[in-house]
């Protein structure tokens, strides 16, 4: 049991200098601060069981195109330079993601391509084994026929 008495907690030590640094001062806490108590008006309310879902009607419903909205200008329209730089960066930026996209969609078609023909290559090779299978049997049972 003197094991046990090894990890026990006792009073802390003061804490020491190191290095010449004096210790921090112990942290003080004020009162615990009290919540008002919470009324049924204070509540959020309480949500109802779903709304049921409306089944799809065989009609489909006349959709209006979104007009374009456009700001009536008189005169020259000028563009701050910096924002005319960030809208240009900006251009550049969606160009070059276009650009890596259709990159990507050509790589994944190649890959695909090759996909297809290695499995081409499968699908003939286990039909011919499958062939070359049957022939074996095929000879094996005509002559273990014809031992009989």
């Amino acid at each position: 049991m003197a094991l046990f008495k090894l990890f026990k907690r006792g009073p802390e030590p003061p804490k020491e200098e190191k290095h010449g640094i004096p210790a921090p001062p112990p942290l003080e806490f004020g009162p615990k601060p009290t919540l008002p108590p919470l009324t049924p008006e204070k509540m959020p309310p309480v949500m109802g069981p779903p709304a049921p879902i409306e089944e799809p009607t065989e009609e489909e419903p006349e959709r209006k195109e979104p007009e374009p909205v456009m700001a009536e200008t008189r005169g020259p329209l000028f563009v701050k330079i910096d924002d005319y730089k960030a809208i240009l960066h900006g251009i550049s930026v969606v160009k070059n993601n276009v650009d890596e996209a259709n990159n990507i969609i050509k790589r994944l078609g190649t890959i695909r391509t090759e996909k297809d023909k290695e499995f081409e290559k499968w699908k003939s090779k286990l039909e011919d084994l499958n062939r070359k299978l049957v022939y074996i049997d095929k000879t094996i049972f005509e002559a273990s026929a014809g031992d009989s």
